[in-house]
């Protein structure tokens, strides 16, 4: 089976780095709690261009998520969070008991500024949650807008940046001047290691306490805090990595909008996002799925006569564009 539905790397670690991070965990005290991450926040330090204290680390996004919903917000308070969204976002709100206000994408699936600036402003939430690029769509916050965002002086921002290294923008440069600004990103993606889970945010010192305060000790378990010094200390992989899975994109995207019944949307991640104009797009995922290759479908109103794509191999993605042909082909003959 083909996996082009998770946004997983389809490059695996280097063999020779496997036998190091395996070589050196056996070199520490497993019968030990985890020690505290304060060489890896040295490392993202030197990574992000932060500084160490301003980095929260964390058992995989979804834990940080967590413990920034925690930590910023009370039962009843609202949050504000992009239609269609990652779902854990309106999962953990929903868990919560917070009030969650949408602000939908437009109809290229691109951000509404005067939308979110409008409802920012009226609803007053206590958090708004964009990504940039966002997922499942693929775009991006225009940074000339992002200083609109920034003056609602009311609200915490969270700014989740999983697939920054896949576009090369970020708004880390505004955490200075902006104490309520959160940066979350992820190892899963660019570093290939989803399987590790870990995560870190940046954001100010203040933030950071919150965020920490708000999360089980010791919840980096030492295996991950191992291996995230080696792959840190030889991180010249991640750039090879990312910089073929954009030429693939690329590519992808080119092929896709050769296909007639399909619209593909610009994406700044590892993934793309298309629309199917003529057929149900459940049958195309079952039909996809017959033939070996897992896409993401969607059971939200907006997305469901989408699929997302992630961008897998050379090999991976020429198999999908030629599955995905014959799939259209068959459907003509009935």
């Amino acid at each position: 089976m083909i996996k082009l539905d998770k946004n997983e790397s389809p490059f695996e670690l280097p063999k020779i780095l496997k036998k190091e991070i395996l070589k050196s965990f056996l070199k520490i005290e497993w019968r030990r709690y985890p020690k505290e991450e304060v060489e890896v926040k040295e490392l993202i330090s030197d990574y992000s261009k932060s500084e160490p204290e301003g980095i929260a680390v964390g058992n995989g996004s979804n834990e940080l998520i967590q413990a920034i919903f925690l930590g910023f917000l009370k039962k009843g308070k609202k949050v504000l969070i992009p239609e269609p969204c990652f779902p854990i976002y309106p999962w953990i709100a929903s868990l919560l008991n917070l009030k969650i206000i949408q602000t939908p994408l437009d109809s290229e699936f691109r951000y509404d500024i005067d939308d979110l600036i409008k409802k920012a402003k009226k609803e007053k939430p206590s958090l708004i949650v964009l990504l940039s690029p966002h997922n499942p769509c693929g775009c991006e916050i225009p940074e000339d807008a992002f200083f609109k965002i920034l003056a609602l002086k009311d609200s915490h921002i969270l700014i989740d940046e999983a697939y920054y290294e896949f576009s090369g923008k970020s708004f880390k440069d505004f955490l200075g001047n902006h104490k309520k600004l959160i940066i979350l990103r992820t190892f899963s993606k660019a570093f290939s290691i989803a399987g590790l889970r870990a995560g870190y945010i940046l954001g100010s010192p203040e933030i950071i306490k919150i965020v920490e305060n708000s999360k089980p000790p010791f919840s980096v378990n030492s295996f991950t805090i191992n291996a995230l010094k080696l792959l840190l200390k030889n991180r010249d992989y991640v750039k090879k990595f990312v910089e073929k899975i954009k030429e693939e994109r690329e590519k992808l995207f080119t092929d896709l909008r050769k296909i007639g019944s399909i619209k593909p949307f610009p994406s700044s991640g590892n993934f793309i996002l298309f629309k199917i104009n003529k057929e149900d797009s459940s049958k195309v995922y079952e039909e996809m799925k017959k033939r070996g290759i897992l896409l993401r479908n969607f059971d939200s109103p907006r997305l469901r006569d989408c699929l997302r794509v992630t961008v897998g191999s050379e090999k991976e993605n020429k198999k999908f564009i030629k599955e995905l042909k014959e799939v259209f082909n068959e459907f003509k003959k009935h």
